[in-house]
């Protein structure tokens, strides 16, 4: 997070019921600190403690793996934030660039907050200290309480006002925005359903015609005429092993009422309904395909293999395993066309 004034550096704020509270859940942050996750954890005041020490111990194999803490106590708290080093994202998008799978870098004017979090997330999740223990298991014994990502206020705020009030209910999505601040995976999800709300509204307004048709016709046909103006006198809804007084006749035109909500919902229109249907559906599936294939092209996605990525984490996850850059030698290319020049 980036703090150029003094509202802006209380990242967590006490709004209490009223929500018009000041009181800051943290202290003051130094101006032009950032920082991408936050560790949660109770404090120890005794050093030999055993979560003390694990907690020592999980910092400091975060701190052989160049991420920056920041420790910060409050009350009976301390929050230690997390900052992934420049070193670790030009890695990240080099090692994307030359994927096979992964070969374009996804942020042409540098990286994300939202990857930032994801690459934070994942070192997280598979550091562990000396007894073979991740976070996942200290967090199940106390050592630490919880971790949760910070909001970058600006892009928040810009979100709020663009997208996330009830005034841009009928405006289009800034997709893009999403992106940037949830990553492609939650902004392609807003995309489908964005997609998805616009093709139902033909198919809500034939829906809308075929229940107005059998409203039109509701006492006009023949099929609830002959129901409720029937004579006709049923079985009884029970075997003859029954007591007899539960075991009664019973009138046909007692279903009248069935009749006429079942006509309603099921009538001579909702086969061409149902036919409709399945031309909308096919017609909804490749129409998506071509409006999701132009956002994933715009954000460089469309060739996206999340098993590669993976590989390009534990490698940046890995501080003695740094990429090498490939370097073209003139040498072995002139020798490999003099050998095939020879045979």
């Amino acid at each position: 997070m980036f703090f150029k004034n003094t509202e802006d550096q209380m990242e967590l704020w006490d709004k209490g019921t009223d929500g018009q509270s000041n009181v800051p859940l943290l202290h003051s942050l130094p101006i032009q600190r950032t920082c991408d996750y936050v560790l949660v954890a109770n404090k120890v005041d005794d050093d030999t403690n055993q979560r003390s020490l694990r907690q020592r111990a999980f910092l400091e194999e975060l701190k052989k793996k160049n991420i920056a803490v920041t420790e910060i106590k409050f009350d009976e708290k301390i929050f230690f934030g997390l900052r992934v080093p420049s070193e670790i994202i030009e890695n990240y998008q080099y090692l994307l660039k030359v994927s096979d799978s992964c070969n374009c870098c996804r942020e042409e004017n540098g990286i994300s907050q939202a990857n930032k979090i994801r690459i934070v997330n994942f070192i997280l999740n598979n550091t562990f200290i000396n007894t073979g223990e991740n976070l996942e298991e200290l967090m199940r014994k106390d050592v630490f309480e919880t971790m949760f990502c910070l909001h970058e206020k600006k892009d928040q705020k810009n979100l709020q006002q663009k997208w996330a009030r009830w005034s841009a209910l009928f405006t289009k999505q800034p997709f893009d925005d999403i992106k940037y601040y949830f990553g492609e995976k939650v902004a392609l999800y807003y995309l489908w359903l964005s997609w998805y709300t616009k093709l139902l509204i033909p198919a809500a307004a034939v829906g809308v015609v075929i229940f107005l048709y059998a409203l039109a016709f509701f006492n006009t046909s023949p099929l609830i005429k002959e129901v409720c103006d029937s004579n006709i006198t049923m079985c009884p809804r029970c075997d003859g092993n029954k007591a007899q007084s539960r075991c009664k006749t019973w009138q046909l035109s007692d279903t009248c009422t069935y009749a006429k909500v079942s006509h309603l919902f099921d009538n001579e229109g909702t086969v061409a309904f149902a036919m409709f249907m399945a031309i909308w559906a096919t017609f909804f599936l490749e129409l998506w395909k071509r409006h999701r294939a132009t956002y994933v092209s715009k954000w460089n996605v469309y060739d996206w293999c999340e098993e590669e990525e993976e590989l390009i984490m534990k490698i940046v996850n890995d501080p003695n395993c740094p990429p090498k850059e490939f370097r073209h030698s003139y040498l072995r290319s002139t020798l490999v066309l003099i050998l095939v020049t020879v045979m």
